[in-house]
């Protein structure tokens, strides 16, 4: 009697795990290590590693990508003009207005992107890419652009993410570049903007810009 008693208490339990109504796996952490009590941080939400992509002229872009780069676990790359030495600030920002024109009229065509120095990136590797760049002319800046136009098309399906400086112009032109630029990566939105007025504060943006996007 106490033996059937038993088999038929283990078939109920049994049923009920199958169905769902009791949980007979180990307890399930996931939200509190997603909500720490404790204040640590918690693993990155993206499968496969993060790239943290930055063209700099004035430094304040590499400022960023480098905040960024130390909050989140990523590796980091630098886009550098393949010709050295120009001055794009002269006679009113003039070369890097003549290189945002020929981009402008005539998208399509890898001739209207200046040349970058030649990097290895496996995209297979990333599961998110973190641009940071300034911007020219309304524009996203031109080596970043020949970046994303020779590997923009790799990066489909990706998380995509943006972090931008100017001085005070609004960055929704850039966000439309990339957005052209990476047509079938999954754009996170929500830019982060530094612009002048805010650039003392910049740590603080990007740690809580961070907070949303990766915690």
């Amino acid at each position: 009697m106490i033996k059937k008693l038993f088999t038929g208490i283990s078939a109920l339990v049994l049923a009920l795990c199958c169905t769902g109504i009791l949980s007979c796996d180990k307890a399930d952490t996931s939200s509190s290590e997603k909500d720490n009590s404790d204040g640590e941080p918690t693993e990155n939400r993206f499968e496969g590693k993060t790239l943290v992509v930055y063209y700099s002229f004035t430094g304040n872009s590499e400022k960023i990508a480098k905040e960024i780069h130390s909050k989140v676990e990523s590796d980091i790359l630098e886009i550098k003009p393949a010709e050295e030495g120009i001055d794009y600030a002269a006679d009113g920002y003039a070369a890097g207005d003549a290189l945002i024109k020929k981009i402008v009229d005539n998208p399509n065509s890898a001739s209207s992107y200046p040349a970058i120095k030649e990097v290895k990136i496996d995209a297979s590797d990333y599961g998110c890419v973190v641009v940071v760049e300034p911007l020219w002319w309304s524009h996203m800046a031109a080596p970043m652009q020949s970046f994303l136009f020779k590997y923009g098309k790799d990066f489909k399906g990706k998380k995509i993410a943006l972090a931008c400086s100017s001085h005070s112009s609004g960055i929704s032109g850039v966000s439309s570049d990339l957005k052209r630029l990476v047509p079938a990566g999954d754009h996170m939105g929500e830019d982060l903007w530094v612009n002048n007025s805010s650039r003392s504060k910049m740590k603080d943006l990007v740690e809580e810009w961070v907070k949303k996007k990766f915690k």
